[in-house]
């Protein structure tokens, strides 16, 4: 579960760090792996990151032989904990006394969620299984303290079921993401993507710009996708294609040493997609690659056009022109790399800004004892409030 702190002295020195304050203690319940993606960028490597200040213990484990997997929760944990993290999809049916144990430990409970998983696409291939554990979660969202997002635009999403939502977005680990990865010495110019089997639309929806791509400069490129690729596209001779990695780090790992020139980042226009965070943006830019994204949110948000990467619409002559340009000019390629990696490292670090995990906890423990008694209140309202499940 531990990650390595970071090895840049943090930009700013913030006022809590002076102070002699208790470490905090968080109990965190989820069935995120700790390696995995979403539990290592939203609770892993902050909570490292800040270490110095804060105590995290994983509550769930996994129990594993030839026979059968358990999982394992411990919610004796939150006996010594100061505050309880409910992450993505642990609100479900088997999880149900667990919750009504969490929201009774009379300490502060916060929901933190990533994506809009209460209202996926049709078509996205964890929808129906999803669907199984929506009402948990919305019941749950309703009962906690407070709600926890990636993105503005998720966080309007969740306000309907709780008043109380704060962004704590995603930050990149920067002792884990590195500018000085593998250079590319093939000679070709290197076209990458990354991501799993969840994005085979969003690769579909430029396949036609990525096949005009390969006719107009042959063998003088290279496609690599790790992780996920079209039939069209996997046939072509400048293709290779990379097995996606399970744990964040061997995936960092790999695509640092990929050789990457430009990376590619499409996405489709959709509710769900907007309410995504910038993570390939944040991802790339650390490692010094120049990107083409989707031209919507979350990378429009964040991207200055020309100068930390470029933005393409929705048709394949947008992306044929935005990957013309990368190709051509090395010297815009570097120029964008640069730019993304110091505007990156600067206010979306881990290094830089990740006291703001810290000061969020610190300030909603706070407030929380300021108002004990309407702490108390809530929460033995919350107990005998009517619900459609048994906590």
């Amino acid at each position: 579960m531990a990650s390595q702190r970071p090895t840049q002295p943090r930009q700013k020195t913030h006022q809590l760090e002076a102070q002699p304050l208790n470490r905090l203690k968080i109990a965190v319940f989820s069935f995120e792996r700790a390696e995995q993606a979403c539990g290592y960028i939203r609770l892993v490597s902050p909570m490292a990151a800040l270490a110095h200040d804060m105590d995290c213990a994983w509550a769930v484990s996994y129990k594993q032989n030839p026979l059968f997997r358990r999982r394992l929760i411990r919610t004796g944990y939150l006996d010594f904990a100061d505050i309880a993290v409910v992450q993505r999809t642990f609100p479900q049916k088997r999880t149900v006394r667990a919750l009504g144990k969490i929201l009774s430990a009379g300490i502060p409970v916060i929901y933190d969620t990533d994506d809009l998983l209460f209202d996926l696409p049709q078509d996205h291939v964890l929808r129906s299984s999803f669907e199984k554990y929506k009402p948990y979660m919305l019941d749950f969202m309703r009962r906690v303290d407070v709600i926890t997002v990636s993105t503005p635009a998720l966080g309007e999403r969740v306000q309907s079921y709780n008043g109380n939502v704060h962004v704590l977005p995603n930050l990149v680990d920067d002792a884990l993401w590195s500018a000085s990865s593998s250079p590319n010495a093939s000679g070709k110019t290197v076209i990458g993507f990354g991501g799993s089997s969840t994005h085979a639309g969003d690769i579909a929806m430029i396949e036609e710009a990525l096949l005009t791509i390969a006719r107009t400069h042959g063998d003088r490129i290279t496609f690599k996708f790790l992780g996920c690729v079209t039939e069209r596209l996997a046939d072509l001779p400048c293709v290779e294609f990379i097995d996606f990695q399970s744990s964040y780090r061997e995936y960092a790992q790999t695509l640092m040493t990929a050789g990457i020139d430009i990376a590619i980042v499409p996405l489709e226009d959709t509710h769900f997609n907007r309410c995504k965070s910038n993570i390939k943006w944040l991802e790339y830019s650390a490692c010094g690659i120049p990107g083409v994204y989707s031209d919507i949110l979350p990378y429009n948000s964040c991207i200055t056009q020309g100068r930390t990467g470029l933005l393409a619409g929705g048709s394949n002559g947008q992306w044929v022109e935005a990957l013309e340009a990368l190709i051509t000019q090395e010297e815009l390629r570097r120029s964008i790399g640069i730019a993304a990696h110091r505007e990156v490292l600067s206010n979306y670090s881990l290094s830089s800004t990740g006291h703001i995990y810290s000061d969020f906890y610190r300030s909603m423990l706070q407030n929380t004892r300021q108002n004990s008694m309407d702490t108390l209140r809530k929460r033995v309202g919350r107990l005998i409030k009517r619900s459609p499940f048994k906590y």
